[in-house]
């Protein structure tokens, strides 16, 4: 194999800028704009907001351009034309950035995600839009799809071996690189080079693919012999469940949803990679799989409507949920037209595909406005149940709320404020929210902060986690709160500490007088025991022939009695709250919880499920 000159390199590498000049300026911008926001000073006020604009920008418009050139291309029109449908193409990211809002909350980050499938998928099928060459569509993706991963491959290797240069660098020389050189290389590699790398590989003249017949044999095993026997397994585990849902006659969970979808997609998936031997008349079992798989896809379908239904009638619309069920329909639709045009028109795949990308997150039909519609109504009815609301504003509430409804109005808000805004939940309240939801700076937002305070505006308690319920019991956990776990610690006046964990989990209730033991030698040889006898509650320290026993179970119920939000079961309790002291005639001893789950009835506390403790001993001299 010849090595290119350093003449053919640059001339590639000419020819690539003189053929994806916009592509190059906006891989190269974005890549600026990256390497401006990993220098900014987090600890002062800094306004980045443009620069994060510019990032998100980019990031839809490098694909974007590519397939805009794709199509320019493939009509062979004059370079006028061209820079008219650049142009076009620039107007619509500068009114992108434009329109973009100071605060960035999580549905504009889903656009983008949407934006970036669908201008991806563009891509694939621009060249050959207004044209019917099957071969030649499928002759181009294989060879995106290659050059990707030997994109991959060579950016992997460069950024491997120049990262070791620099660590090198750093440890034989004391130069003191700091970790963020990394990732500007690590950038650079991915926004520059990459992309150089390959659009430099990507064939231009697109119509001479269509006689181009060289199927890889790798392809052909990797799809035979590991995608077919997966879909195979995904397919026995799927109808084994469907005959289950069909004999016990109980709704199919939730979770199956995300199954039916992985089977659909890694068959259609295996069918496109073995589309050039589809009608071969050796490769019979590729047409056998194809017809199996395509048909066999409708019952599970089926199951897949009735698991979303019944999930969207308890909990309501969200774009999740509306982004599963738009996959539904597509997977219906494309296997109807697959079966009806005899697996030869597969354009369509990624057609209709980028068609509900784009207009699932654009226009008046848009999940988003579907979302907050249904989930508004959902809180308002929820509000007029429990007295929450006069004349459409809240009002505070002096009854006890049922904890379902605390948690679905609770939920609700959070997922409002923190998918489409705090403004979202203006119309219910007569407070200004932006005073409510303001922060230090533009930098994060954080709706926790603001949903606290408008709970606390309707009387209700903060509350996400109904609690969990076994054989009747409520189980409890109690664990320090965040920001009070690391708070320093004088332990110079103690003479021992350990760190103590213990788990006990009942299953099959026949335990009942479990005593778990655990030996320490200290440091001065002394022996010491910890017994925890999680049935009864109790944590006993034996040392120096003297047993201290501790309460565990009436501690726990002082904490459910001291602590808000008590009834959820979880509880965030601060450090100073979950200490236990005991003074004996020889010894102090200080045990700070971290962490304890147990098992409560309407009265009591049955068991202890996990403990978890520092223990602080000072003996007396």
């Amino acid at each position: 194999m010849k090595i290119p000159s350093l003449r053919y390199l640059i001339r590639k590498t000419k020819n690539t800028i003189v053929r994806f000049p916009f592509t190059i300026l906006i891989a190269i911008v974005g890549t600026i704009a990256a390497f401006y926001v990993i220098d900014f000073n987090y600890s002062e006020y800094t306004d980045y907001t443009n620069w994060y604009h510019l990032i998100m920008t980019c990031t839809i418009g490098l694909p974007m351009f590519i397939a805009i050139t794709f199509f320019s291309e493939r009509l062979e029109i004059t370079s006028f034309f061209k820079l008219i449908i650049r142009v076009l193409g620039f107007i619509f990211l500068l009114l992108y950035f434009l329109t973009l809002p100071d605060l960035i909350i999580e549905k504009h980050f889903v656009r983008i995600v949407l934006y970036f499938i669908g201008f991806h998928l563009l891509v694939s099928f621009s060249p050959f839009i207004g044209f019917r060459q099957h071969n030649a569509f499928w002759q181009f993706n294989k060879g995106l799809f290659l050059r990707f991963l030997l994109t991959l491959l060579y950016a992997g290797v460069l950024y491997t071996g120049i990262s070791l240069a620099i660590l090198a660098i750093d440890q034989l020389f004391n130069a003191d690189i700091r970790p963020e050189w990394y990732l500007r290389l690590w950038i650079i590699i991915i926004g520059v080079f990459s992309v150089c790398f390959f659009l430099t590989g990507i064939p231009k003249y697109f119509h001479k693919l269509e006689s181009y017949n060289v199927y890889p044999k790798g392809i052909k095993i990797f799809t035979q012999y590991i995608l077919i026997p997966l879909v195979a397994i995904y397919a026995i585990i799927l109808y084994v469940y469907f005959s289950k849902v069909i004999i016990t006659q109980e709704w199919p969970v939730g979770w199956v949803v995300y199954l039916v979808l992985g089977y659909s997609l890694l068959g259609i998936f295996s069918f496109l990679l073995l589309y050039p031997i589809y009608n071969e008349a050796q490769n019979k079992g590729v047409k056998l799989f194809t017809k199996i798989f395509s048909y066999s896809l409708f019952p599970l379908l089926v199951m897949f409507f009735i698991a979303i239904v019944k999930r969207v009638s308890e909990y309501g619309f969200t774009e999740k949920r509306l982004f599963v069920i738009l996959l539904g329909i597509w997977l219906i639709f494309i296997n109807f037209y697959l079966i009806y045009n005899k697996f030869t028109k597969i354009k369509m795949v990624p057609i209709s595909l980028a068609v509900i990308a784009f207009l699932s997150v654009s226009g008046t039909w848009n999940v988003f406005k579907i979302s907050k519609w249904n989930q508004k109504q959902r809180l308002e009815t929820l509000l007029l149940k429990n007295n929450l609301l006069k004349d459409g504003k809240v009002v505070k509430t002096s009854q006890q709320i049922s904890i379902t409804d605390d948690v679905e109005i609770c939920s609700i808000i959070t997922y409002l404020a923190d998918m489409h805004g705090h403004t979202s939940l203006q119309s219910f309240f007569t407070p200004n929210l932006d005073t409510v939801f303001k922060t230090d700076s533009a930098r994060y937002y954080s709706s926790y902060e603001g949903i606290y305070k408008l709970t606390d505006y309707m009387g209700i308690e903060y509350n996400l986690y109904t609690p969990y319920r076994e054989n009747g019991e409520i189980q409890y956990s109690f664990s320090c709160q965040y920001e009070t776990t690391n708070m320093p610690l004088k332990v110079s006046e103690y003479d021992y500490f350990v760190n103590y964990r213990s788990y006990f989990y009942n299953y099959d209730n026949k335990q009942t007088d479990t005593v778990i033991n655990t030996n320490y030698t200290l440091a001065d040889s002394s022996k010491m025991n910890i017994a925890f006898l999680p049935q009864k509650g109790k944590l006993q320290i034996l040392l120096n022939d003297t047993t201290i026993s501790f309460d565990v179970f009436s501690f726990m119920n002082q904490l459910i009695n001291t602590q808000k939000n008590a009834k959820n079961g979880y509880l965030q309790v601060n450090k100073k709250d979950m200490i236990l002291n005991y003074e004996g005639r020889k010894a102090f001893y200080k045990v700070m919880f971290i962490y304890l789950s147990g098992n409560k009835n309407n009265n009591s506390f049955s068991i202890i499920n996990e403990i978890q403790a520092d223990i602080l001993i000072a003996v007396e001299k």
